[in-house]
């Protein structure tokens, strides 16, 4: 009944809209436009079944080759996923990343629509390395948080996070404010105020625990991220570790002739 109910609203989605044989531009062009356009529209949404080869070659009178083509370039730019023995869905929604201010996980994920969460995976307090002790400005003596945390956005995780902070620089820490707010908001609260942040990004294949938490196959393509944050008196107060799932995840660099725009988007 699901799935007769699923043709159905495709029938509909999908009544009045035909090809042009007589176009210059390829049929599987033309189909993989008037599917994009059907889910850009929100008429088509995330997670809904998309029609079956079969009934789109049937309804746009094409070849099943020609229908292929156009759900695959679809599938490159994400727009649409296939699932083993179930079918082809629309892919989950993007959630786009502007960097061209400090980065808050918590506030970019609620800025998409979504619900920002995160599950703590330890956190200790204890003196730092010479590496930690190089980046970041501590105290003699000082003791520093390792915050460890898995982010998610509507309970599906997308970021494997680790942090490094002072403990001058925040004071007190709970497991339970980690888990529910924002260590961005918690800082603000301390009155730091970020000034400047250095990211670094690197491709990677995930290691299999790493993929294990994110929910993905070990070697999977990923980005490992290093940031620095600092005051505007030039303490770094912040260093952060993360890994994030290259499947949801997509850098778009605009250039110009006197500036550069970049956005990241989670997809």
């Amino acid at each position: 009944m699901v799935y007769l109910a699923v043709q159905m609203d495709t029938k509909i989605l999908f009544e009045g809209k035909q090809l042009s044989f007589s176009n210059d531009e390829l049929l599987h062009i033309q189909l993989g436009n008037i599917i994009r356009n059907t889910i850009l529209s929100n008429h088509l949404q995330e997670n809904d079944a998309l029609p079956t080869e079969q009934f789109l070659s049937a309804h746009f009178m094409v070849g099943r080759s020609t229908v292929r083509k156009a759900l695959e370039s679809l599938i490159e730019e994400g727009y649409i996923t296939r699932v083993q023995g179930k079918g082809t869905f629309v892919a989950k929604g993007k959630m786009e990343r502007k960097v061209e201010r400090i980065y808050s996980f918590s506030g970019e994920i609620k800025a998409s629509g979504l619900v920002p969460s995160s599950k703590l995976i330890s956190i200790t307090l204890d003196y730092p390395d010479e590496f930690i002790k190089g980046i970041l400005t501590v105290k003699e003596d000082e003791k520093v948080y390792c915050i460890k945390r898995l982010r998610l956005a509507n309970d599906e995780p997308l970021l494997l996070e680790t942090t490094y902070v002072p403990f001058s620089f925040i004071g007190v820490l709970s497991n339970r404010a980690l888990e529910t707010g924002s260590l961005y908001d918690m800082l603000d609260d301390a009155g730091i105020e970020p000034y400047l942040a250095t990211e670094s990004y690197e491709a990677v294949l995930l290691k299999p625990q790493v993929a294990e938490l994110l929910e993905c196959k070990k070697n999977s393509p990923g980005f490992r991220i290093e940031r620095r944050t600092t005051v505007k008196e030039g303490d770094t107060y912040e260093y952060t570790r993360s890994y994030m799932r290259g499947d949801r995840s997509k850098l778009v660099v605009t250039l110009g002739m006197d500036k550069v725009g970049i956005k990241k988007r989670i997809e």
